[in-house]
């Protein structure tokens, strides 16, 4: 009888053996798995409102291919907008070429799909009212000695959706991020920034990235003169003074040896007529290569007609 008891044993253990050796190698099977779909397509609601089911072959382990089959849980996916098709009304399709770098969402480790059952998929997703609002950078950013931004903080995107009633909705202008802080800043900045979410609404965009393009800088001063514009020609305007002492931050190395060179300061007749004191403000068209921006002194400067 114990010999019987061993030999039993052996039979199972060996059985078991065999199974978990069969079980983890690589097999093929048609697998179907539902799962609700997640997007930021235009206009539309974050989430699909049915369940879809999608069929492939996939390429696992037995274990896997076991989980797979016994699985109830519906998986939810993240797709890109750009991935879906607009059909008709509140369906949207995805391709089941797309579906393939969605493989380990909707599947989890498998080695790989062979191929999907249905050329494409369906979701629908119903409509939600909207509102396009700019984003506006919080940020403290402190440079390191001699340099500074070359323009203002960029944002990508630098405007998302807010969702929600039609009566909140009125009340968003704007969405800002949450605050950006840098200090001793030497090198152009890049980095990713949270957008602080409207109480009761939802935005198309968590995140936003941000970047400030930086450069060593050396300050140039030069005094320059100042024209008048859409004169008459029969009209003569002095102004005084009739230098303005001009500072420019300039790209360090220098690109030419006289970075002020085509900065012209101007006047314009317009504004000197309508202007009750014969003050004009100072205004120039753009900068220089290389002059990253300048200050004037004075800035507004007084006009006499003879």
């Amino acid at each position: 009888m114990k010999n019987w008891y061993s030999f039993l044993g052996c039979l199972l253990l060996a059985a078991a053996i065999w199974l978990i050796h069969n079980l983890s190698r690589m097999n093929s099977d048609v697998v179907s798995v539902q799962l609700i779909a997640e997007s930021n397509i235009e206009g539309r609601a974050r989430r699909a409102n049915e369940p879809v089911t999608v069929t492939a072959r996939c390429k696992a382990s037995g274990f896997r291919l076991i989980y797979l089959h016994s699985r109830e849980r519906t998986a939810v996916v993240r797709f890109d907008a750009e991935d879906f098709q607009h059909r008709e009304g509140d369906f949207f399709s995805i391709q089941s070429s797309q579906l393939y770098k969605y493989v380990p969402a909707i599947f989890g480790p498998i080695q790989a799909v062979e191929s999907f059952i249905s050329e494409s998929l369906l979701f629908r997703f119903s409509s939600e009212n909207s509102k396009k609002v700019p984003v506006t950078a919080v940020s403290s950013l402190g440079f390191k000695a001699q340099y500074t931004k070359m323009s203002e903080l960029e944002l990508n995107p630098d405007s998302v959706l807010v969702y929600g009633t039609p009566e909140m909705l009125k009340t968003v202008d704007a969405v800002y991020t949450e605050p950006i802080i840098k200090n001793e800043i030497r090198n152009d900045v890049h980095g990713e920034a949270r957008l602080e979410k409207p109480s009761g609404l939802r935005l198309s965009h968590d995140v936003v990235d941000y970047s400030l393009k930086v450069s060593r800088y050396v300050e140039i001063r030069r005094s320059l003169p100042v024209e008048v514009r859409n004169l008459p020609p029969t009209a003569r305007v002095l102004t005084f003074p009739a230098l303005i002492d001009v500072s420019m931050r300039c790209v360090f190395p220098l690109l030419s040896d006289d970075p002020g060179d085509g900065l012209e300061l101007y006047v314009d007749y317009s504004e000197f007529r309508k202007s009750l004191a014969g003050k004009c403000v100072v205004r120039y068209d753009s900068l220089p290569a290389g002059v990253i921006s300048c200050s004037l002194h004075p800035e507004v400067c007084e006009c006499v007609e003879r």
